[in-house]
């Protein structure tokens, strides 16, 4: 569970950098800072995140009532994240969790080039900047079926 501090996050981590360092060198090239960063997001939030006592008590809660809800939330991020998948759009919530997920990216001050196809691989590129990416196919979907 990513906020709450248990053991399985640490295994998540884990295994999340096992799979990267047994990529090849181009899944690493496309995928190796967005996997980084993700990884580096999860341990943020797992050393920062609240004891599973805590979540506890609000799974005890949880099991024990008369009338159950459908979801439970634990902590604040999460009922902030929740609040915020009901009232934003799905684009503008992709684009919270891109804005989340950037400064746990690598700063890169030089620019890399790949040699296989010649194409930068620096600061704007869709590797240090993921976002850029997913905008861009936001606007290929929107040219194929446009907005009634």
């Amino acid at each position: 569970m990513i906020g709450v501090r248990t053991k399985i996050g640490g295994r998540a981590i884990a295994t999340a950098h096992e799979v990267a360092s047994n990529m090849t060198p181009a899944q690493s090239r496309r995928y190796g800072a967005l996997v980084q960063a993700i990884t580096a997001q999860a341990a943020s939030f797992t050393e920062s995140g609240l004891p599973a006592d805590a979540a506890a008590k609000v799974i005890a809660k949880a099991v024990t009532a008369r009338k159950p809800r459908t979801r439970y939330t634990i902590g604040r991020d999460a009922s902030l994240l929740t609040f915020l998948a009901r009232i934003l759009l799905d684009r503008i919530l992709e684009r919270v969790f891109a804005a989340a997920l950037r400064p746990h990216f690598h700063k890169e001050t030089n620019e890399h080039h790949d040699s296989a196809t010649a194409s930068p691989v620096g600061r704007r590129s869709s590797l240090a900047w993921p976002a850029a990416s997913v905008r861009r196919s936001y606007v290929t979907c929107e040219a194929r079926f446009p907005r009634r």
